[in-house]
């Protein structure tokens, strides 16, 4: 089976392509095998950032089939849909359809998310946040937006979670829908597996405080 996994982030100001070893994300590990970024011309448009990504995507997998792949996108997206609402910085990405774009370029499932959930989401599963139930975290970059999990116990003792988030700029402001989630610990597929809770770490715990999910490639 593959074991790559791709990452591609889509900012305000910069474009990043990186690839994890699946089999490393569940071991505990946290480098990347690969990582190359770009930084947007003043004049760049979705189309520019679409065509610069895949690019991006298909030099560091080097001629390699992904097993799956992560976005995020530095500004409102659907993601049980994979539509790009809009950017507040760069023109042209009204109503999107990334996920399918990317899934044609490159025959793997795509999720994908507003950058604020998915760094949330991050932080919550191997950086500061791991550990806790409940987390709070906030961006401030070319935008500034934010992510949040509330975690509830269900009768099967699945994670349930309360998710959602926040971003806006100088001219407008974007409050996403919450919704339900399960996150699979197995990372195989989008069904919920049972799992133990978690207790909530104490606030002396020295590994509470614990930031960065991946290093840089050496």
């Amino acid at each position: 089976m593959n074991d790559l996994i791709l990452a591609l982030d889509f900012g305000g100001t910069k474009l990043t392509a990186a690839t994890v070893a699946r089999s490393e994300v569940l071991s505990g590990g946290r480098e990347w095998l690969a990582r190359q970024r770009v930084f947007s011309p003043a004049n760049a448009d979705a189309q520019f950032d679409i065509s610069t990504i895949v690019t991006l995507g298909k030099q560091i997998l080097k001629g390699a089939a992904p097993q799956s792949i992560g976005v995020s996108f530095g500004g409102p997206a659907n993601y049980a849909t994979g539509m790009i609402r809009r950017s507040d910085h760069v023109p042209g990405w009204e109503n999107t359809p990334l996920k399918r774009l990317l899934e044609g370029e490159f025959a793997a499932p795509v999720r994908l998310d507003n950058d604020a959930n998915v760094a949330a989401l991050g932080e919550q599963q191997f950086g500061a946040g791991k550990g806790y139930q409940d987390l709070l975290y906030i961006t401030v970059s070319t935008g500034v937006g934010g992510g949040w999990f509330l975690f509830q116990p269900l009768p099967c003792i699945l994670r349930h979670i309360r998710a959602g988030g926040i971003s806006f700029d100088t001219t407008s402001f974007t409050a996403q829908a919450i919704w339900p989630m399960c996150i699979n610990h197995d990372m195989a597929d989008l069904s919920c597996h049972p799992v133990p809770a978690t207790p909530r770490p104490s606030s002396q715990d020295p590994t509470a405080a614990h930031t960065g999910a991946y290093r840089d490639v050496k």
